[in-house]
C-alpha cells in the first residue's frame, strides 16, 4: 500500500475528495462533473485552467502554449476539419513523430467528433497505405514534405483519402497547418463546444494499430470512455488533482496509447506536457531544463 501524502491524516485541514461521473477525485470546490469524452476535457481544460499547457523547443528557446491558446487551436483546427467537409465518426490519420502539433491535431480532430488513427512515423510507405485503407481515413495530417511523400506514393492505395495536412512546411497537393486553422476561423468555431456536449461515451474517440509483427496490424478501437477510465485511473493511482504542477517529459511515440494516454491526464489536471526536441543525445540536456 502507498504510503499516505504528508498531511493526509489531517482531515480538518484536507478538503474532501469528491467521486465524479468518470471516477475522478477532485477537491471540493473544484470543477464539477468530470468529463466524459477527450472532447470535453479539451475543452474544460481550456476553460478552467491557466499557465503552460505544452512547453517546447522552437529551435531557438523553449516556449510555451497556455491553454487558452490550446482551447483556440483545437476549435479553429476542428472548424478547418468540418470545413473541409470532415464529420464525426470520419476516419483522421496523424502520420507524424512526437511533437507539439501532433498533440493539437489530435485534439482538434477529437473536438470534432473524428476518430483518429495515428500511424507510426516510422512506418514504410506500404504501412502507412495499410493503416490508410483500413482505417477508411478520409484526411491524414504528416509531419512534413518527407512523410507526406511516402503518402503520395501510395494514394492510389486508399480510396477513401481525401486530404493531406503538413503541419511544416509545404507539400504537393497538401494544405498547410496553418491554412487549416485559417480556414477554421473563418467557419464554426462553436463546433468543438457543440461536439464536447454531445458525444457519448460510447462514441469511438481512436483506432490505434498494433505493430504487426505476427501479421497485418490490428485496429484496436478504443472508445472515449475508455480513454476517460483510464484517465480517471492514473489520477486515482498517482493521487493527482486539479490544480496539480504536473510536468510529464514527451518523448515516446503518440501513435502508442501510453502516450498519449499520459498527455490527456497531464491537460486534465492543469499540468504541462513538455516536447523533447526529437533529438536523444539532447535528452539528458531536455531534462535538466525542463525538470519533469
Amino acid at each position: 500500500m502507498n504510503a499516505p501524502r504528508a498531511g493526509a491524516t489531517l482531515a480538518a485541514e484536507v478538503p474532501p475528495k469528491m467521486p465524479t461521473a468518470a471516477g475522478h477525485q477532485q477537491d471540493a470546490g473544484a470543477r464539477g462533473a468530470a468529463p466524459e469524452t477527450v472532447a470535453a476535457l479539451v475543452v474544460a481544460a481550456a476553460t478552467d485552467h491557466s499557465g503552460a499547457a505544452l512547453r517546447f523547443h522552437d529551435g531557438v528557446r523553449w516556449t510555451a502554449l497556455s491553454y487558452p491558446e490550446l482551447g483556440t487551436a483545437a476549435r479553429e483546427i476542428a472548424s478547418g476539419l468540418a470545413a473541409l467537409g470532415i464529420e464525426r465518426g470520419d476516419r483522421v490519420s496523424i502520420l507524424a513523430s512526437t511533437r507539439p502539433d501532433w498533440t493539437l491535431a489530435d485534439l482538434g480532430a477529437l473536438c470534432a467528433g473524428a476518430v483518429v488513427a495515428p500511424i507510426y512515423d516510422t512506418n514504410s510507405p506500404e504501412e502507412c497505405a495499410y493503416v490508410l485503407a483500413h482505417a477508411g481515413s478520409r484526411l491524414v495530417f504528416c509531419a512534413d514534405a518527407e512523410q507526406a511523400a511516402k503518402v503520395a506514393a501510395v494514394r492510389e492505395r486508399c480510396p477513401r483519402l481525401e486530404h493531406v495536412v503538413v503541419l511544416t512546411g509545404a507539400a504537393p497537393g497538401a494544405r498547410s497547418f496553418e491554412e487549416l486553422r485559417a480556414l477554421g476561423r473563418e467557419g464554426d468555431l462553436e463546433l468543438a463546444d457543440r461536439t464536447a456536449r454531445e458525444l457519448r461515451a460510447a462514441d469511438i474517440a481512436t483506432i490505434v494499430y498494433t505493430s504487426g509483427t505476427t501479421g497485418p496490424p490490428k485496429g484496436c478501437v478504443t472508445t472515449h470512455g475508455n480513454v476517460m477510465a483510464t484517465v480517471a485511473m492514473y489520477e486515482r493511482a498517482l493521487e493527482l488533482g486539479d490544480g496539480e504542477r504536473l510536468s510529464a517529459f514527451m518523448f515516446l511515440p503518440l501513435a502508442h496509447s501510453l502516450a498519449r494516454v499520459v498527455q490527456f491526464v497531464v491537460l486534465d489536471v492543469g499540468g504541462t506536457v513538455a516536447f523533447w526536441r526529437g533529438d536523444p543525445t539532447r535528452v539528458p540536456a531536455d531534462l535538466a531544463e525542463l525538470h519533469p
